[in-house]
């Protein structure tokens, strides 16, 4: 995949690219301020470690499977410590499988959920080490969940771009069939963690590498999601960084919201 600002100008989010380039100046003028701040907060954040559990697995009814209008449902979330279930104390509270529950709800069918998520991953670790071990099995759904760990180191936007635009690539040749979709980058200000100034840098970050995704998304046939992901207090497990089992419900809630309102995926309902 090219990088967008180099195709025709009829990219919808080249405007929002170009209004965050201030803010990725503003952000590298902040850093030295900042340093002493990542290296404190790195030192007193809580490590969590993901749960244990199957990352294979049919959620919802499973007595309609031989009913062919039934099929399950493929679902492949692949992602970052997140996707991974860290924060929460068990991988059923996890995000990816809250979505596959409330998808399954969502559209009557049961949902056969294929877990892919590592801890601190970047889009160039889901690229280089997870994509080359998925099944050969074809999925319906892909949900990717990745950029806040590129945020958070501070990639350059032309190394998140490179990995972001490759690991697209490289998920639609090998899934042609699956409706590609991206989570919007969290906004790193909502973080109870992150002290002031170094939550604004990394707000700043965020937002940079978010605009680009959504430029690369639109480039490369990826739908994406509507960025509100405001979590109240109660949403962040004890580290202050991830989100709890109370967070990843609501985000799974906005996620199924968001496909169940896509055309594309009521298409893919319709034909399956």
């Amino acid at each position: 995949m090219k990088d967008p600002l180099s195709e025709p100008r009829d990219n919808p989010f080249l405007d929002d690219v170009r209004r965050t380039r201030l803010k990725a100046w503003a952000s590298w003028l902040l850093l030295p301020v900042c340093l002493p701040q990542a290296f404190w907060v790195r030192r007193r954040q809580s490590r969590l470690m993901p749960p244990a559990g199957p990352l294979l697995r049919t959620v919802g009814s499973s007595g309609a499977i031989d009913q062919p209008h039934r099929a399950p449902l493929r679902l492949l979330v692949m992602g970052d410590s997140t996707v991974a279930g860290v924060g929460t104390g068990r991988l059923e509270d996890a995000l990816p499988v809250q979505i596959a529950q409330v998808l399954s709800a969502a559209v009557d069918r049961p949902v056969a959920l294929h877990i892919a998520g590592n801890s601190s991953a970047t889009a160039s670790d889901l690229r280089d080490h997870v994509l080359r071990h998925l099944p050969r099995d074809s999925f319906d759904v892909i949900v990717l969940v990745i950029g806040v760990n590129d945020a958070k180191n501070l990639h350059t936007v032309k190394r998140f771009s490179r990995a972001f635009s490759t690991l697209v690539y490289g998920l639609k040749a090998r899934f042609p069939s699956a409706l590609v979709a991206h989570c919007p980058i969290v906004p790193l200000s909502v973080i109870p963690l992150l002290p002031q100034p170094l939550k604004t840098l990394l707000r700043w970050r965020s937002d940079v590498i978010d605009a680009r995704a959504a430029c690369l998304c639109a480039a490369g046939g990826v739908v994406r999601f509507a960025r509100h992901m405001d979590f109240p207090a109660e949403g962040f497990a004890r580290d202050g960084f991830h989100v709890n089992e109370t967070g990843a419900k609501l985000w799974a809630e906005e996620v199924v919201r968001e496909l169940m309102g896509m055309p594309a995926f009521r298409e893919r309902l319709r034909s399956g």
